[in-house]
């Protein structure tokens, strides 16, 4: 148990293994810092001294407490102008690539209605087939196109696994045209 004295003098015996505790939360004559540090009170005041001079400070207080209130009102007021530029500045751009989507939808689908020729590339055939001999992705659809500026709406179907074809090196295609009201 080992009894000290204290080390700040208080006159207080306190067993060694306590003595930290006690410094810290019993001894009348720690030094601490005031609880308005963090508004800028920067005293420090023994232990039995802390609540005189929180109640003749009030005032010096109250008026920390009132400069810090009004630095986050006027950080507040920035940062709310700074966030309102910024989304105008998004909206601004937002809407500037929503019209290029736009412009470039209207090129394809232009692209598509005028151009006669058609490229279907299907990737990984030999997967495809492989599961096509196994009985799964029997027919395959490409994506519908046109046969010129006022030709009919088409797609290409295949079936890699066709069993009316007894030749193994033929692929079947077939044209189905799409009315104006199917996908």
């Amino acid at each position: 148990m080992f009894p000290l004295n204290c080390v700040n003098g208080c006159e207080q015996v306190v067993p060694r293994v306590q003595m930290p505790r006690h410094l810290e939360t019993d001894c009348l004559l720690t030094s601490l810092s005031c609880p308005y540090h963090d508004l800028g009170c920067f005293v420090k005041v023994e232990r039995r001294d802390l609540e005189r001079h929180i109640q003749q400070q009030t005032t010096a207080h109250l008026n920390l407490a009132c400069k810090k209130l009004v630095q986050l009102h006027l950080d507040f007021d920035h940062e709310k102008t700074s966030l309102k530029k910024q989304l105008e500045e998004l909206k601004k751009e937002n809407d500037n690539l929503v019209l290029k989507v736009s412009v470039q939808e209207k090129e394809m689908a232009q692209t598509r209605i005028e151009s006669p020729a058609f490229v279907w590339k299907i990737a990984e055939f030999s997967e495809i087939l492989r599961q096509a001999k196994h009985g799964r992705n029997n027919k395959m659809d490409s994506e519908p196109f046109y046969t010129g500026p006022y030709g009919y709406k088409l797609k290409l179907s295949v079936n890699p696994n066709d069993r009316r074809v007894s030749i193994s090196h033929v692929l079947v295609l077939w044209t189905e045209r799409i009315l104006v009201n199917d996908k």
